[in-house]
């Protein structure tokens, strides 16, 4: 059963105007809340 925090969730608001016309990620913001995110994840699976 998986236990999630404050760090491994996210939700962004208004996601759709936070994308350049090529679809990249364009918001420096929701780009390091999601890294942040990444990073929890990977310990979270790491650590027992």
């Amino acid at each position: 059963m998986a236990k999630f925090t404050n760090d491994t969730t996210l939700l962004i608001q208004g996601i759709k105007v936070k994308f350049d016309e090529q679809g990249n990620l364009a918001d420096i913001q929701t780009l390091n809340q999601l890294e942040n995110l990444v990073k929890a994840l990977i310990k979270m699976m790491t650590t027992k």
